[in-house]
């Protein structure tokens, strides 16, 4: 399998910071497009093209400049992933994921319809053009309680999500296009990360359990393993197999899965890239989700799964008042959990920070180290942050 020695990477976040880092020990180059002037990925990069993701002249540059084009974020402006649309075609550079991918799972809307179309199990939705849209079909006496609303383009860590639980509900509509789906009862929500290489080959790690922050449905936890029935680990597995085989992607993916009372698994999500689910893999594998991301879109081989032991990653998350960051270490005292701290100038409300990742010999410890990390860095941090 031949390999592309230079990557570049659309978006500059902690997703890309790690991308960078694992370039590094690949011996691949890194290239980032992004419009921050600190982004977190700077450090780790070869090389930084300024500009957004909805830029144009920068993707141009980024074309030039790379073998391989892939993604930190899946919002990219649609101009900027019909041009590198054109340029695959002709060859000029691989991209990976393919654009259309992206296209489709930027937007729930056709993210659901995609779904139902490929006989994947969802939850039952409905489109609407807009706000008023939706309000019509409420008057007319759709969508019993409850339901949730999502917007269908840009929501991230608990933005664009809505859930109606009663008429007091209703002040709060998302503005927008947006979908509304049946609110699912279910007892777990699960992550399955894979991988799928440029020949078809897929690697999956073990499913974790996601838990969330309640008030503002940001993940605080994901767990592994995952507490499930081999037969349903088995399951979930295949399923995310399944879909990204559906899609044609290469790279790391990564679902969200609804586990209902009936032990039937549905797909909320799908992510075309790294994402917070996988952070955990840092520890908790050989081959992060990082460096097989790398690997699938550069042309290697496909790195070891294997889950090393109970692993337990926490968020960090900003909670208090919009003020600048102090610079975390790796280890803090009380804790020997593993501190990634993302270097991010500015702490803001809910702000992903950092992560904090810790194994154990049983998941309970692991939790418990993990929890002693958050504690450490919420002393180091004043309060702000844990």
């Amino acid at each position: 399998m031949s390999d592309s020695r230079t990557i570049g990477i659309i978006g500059a976040g902690q997703l890309g910071r790690y991308l960078c880092e694992a370039g590094q020990a690949l011996g691949l180059r890194t290239v980032i497009m992004t419009d921050d002037p600190s982004p977190p990925a700077a450090a780790f990069a070869d090389r930084v093209i300024a500009g957004g993701l909805e830029d144009l002249a920068a993707a141009r540059a980024l074309v030039a400049a790379c073998d391989v084009v892939t993604f930190e974020i899946e919002s990219v402006g649609v101009p900027v992933l019909e041009y590198l649309a054109e340029v695959e075609q002709t060859g000029t550079v691989a991209v990976r994921p393919r654009p259309g991918i992206l296209l489709t799972l930027r937007n729930k809307a056709l993210q659901k319809a995609w779904l139902v179309a490929h006989g994947l199990p969802t939850a039952p939705f409905v489109p609407y053009a807009d706000t008023a849209a939706l309000r019509a079909a409420l008057d007319a006496g759709a969508h019993p309680y409850p339901w949730v609303q999502k917007t269908q383009v840009g929501g991230y860590d608990g933005r664009g999500v809505h859930i109606a639980r009663g008429t007091p509900d209703l002040e709060n509509l998302l503005p927008g296009p947006c979908l509304v789906e049946a609110f699912v009862p279910h007892v777990a929500e699960l992550g399955v990360v894979l991988a799928r290489a440029v020949d078809g080959t897929l690697k999956s790690y073990d499913p974790v359990r996601l838990h969330f922050e309640a008030s503002q449905h940001i993940l605080d936890a994901a767990v592994v393993p995952a507490g499930l029935s081999p037969e349903l680990a088995r399951r979930a597995v295949e399923l995310a197999e399944r879909t990204v085989t559906a899609l044609d992607g290469v790279g790391v993916f990564a679902l969200e899965l609804f586990l209902t009372e009936r032990d039937e698994l549905l797909v909320n999500e799908i992510s075309p890239r790294v994402h917070n689910s996988g952070h955990l893999t840092l520890e908790s594998c050989a081959t992060s989700q990082f460096a097989q991301h790398l690997r699938a879109v550069a042309g290697l081989a496909l790195g070891d799964v294997t889950l090393k032991g109970p692993t337990v990653m926490r968020n960090l998350l900003w909670r208090g008042d919009t003020s600048p960051a102090p610079a975390v270490p790796a280890r803090l005292p009380g804790s020997g959990a593993h501190i990634y701290w993302y270097d991010k100038a500015e702490g803001r409300l809910w702000r992903k920070m950092g992560h904090v990742t810790a194994r154990g010999a049983t998941p309970v410890l692991a939790a418990a180290e993990a929890e002693a990390g958050c504690a450490a860095v919420r002393d180091f941090t004043a309060g702000a942050c844990w």
